[in-house]
C-alpha cells in the first residue's frame, strides 16, 4: 500500500510551493511533521519573522488541496514587555 504525499508550502512574506513533497502515513503523521518543521524553519531562519512578522506552513495533499496550516507569529507581551510568539494550527 502507498503512502500519501503531503506538501508543505511556507508563506514569509513571500509564498514558497514545495516542490518534492514527502511520503508519510497519515494526516496525523503529516500534523506532527508540520509542527517539526515550523520549529526547525524558525530556528534556522529566525529572520524569516522579522519581514511580515508571520511565518505560516500550509500542509497540502498529492492532489494540492489544503489540509491545515500553522500559522506562527509575533507579538508583544505586555505584562512582560518583551516579544513573543504564537502558534496557532487551522484545519
Amino acid at each position: 500500500m502507498n503512502m500519501p504525499l503531503y506538501y508543505f508550502d511556507t508563506v514569509a512574506g513571500v509564498h514558497e510551493q514545495d516542490g518534492c513533497g514527502v511520503t508519510l502515513p497519515n494526516d496525523d503523521a503529516a500534523r506532527l511533521e508540520a509542527i517539526r518543521f515550523v520549529g526547525a524553519s524558525l530556528a534556522d531562519r529566525p529572520t524569516d519573522l522579522t519581514g511580515t512578522g508571520v511565518f505560516r506552513v500550509e500542509v497540502r495533499n498529492d492532489r494540492r488541496e489544503l489540509l491545515f496550516m500553522i500559522t506562527s507569529f509575533l507579538t508583544h507581551d505586555v505584562e512582560r514587555d518583551r516579544p513573543g510568539l504564537v502558534a496557532s494550527i487551522r484545519h
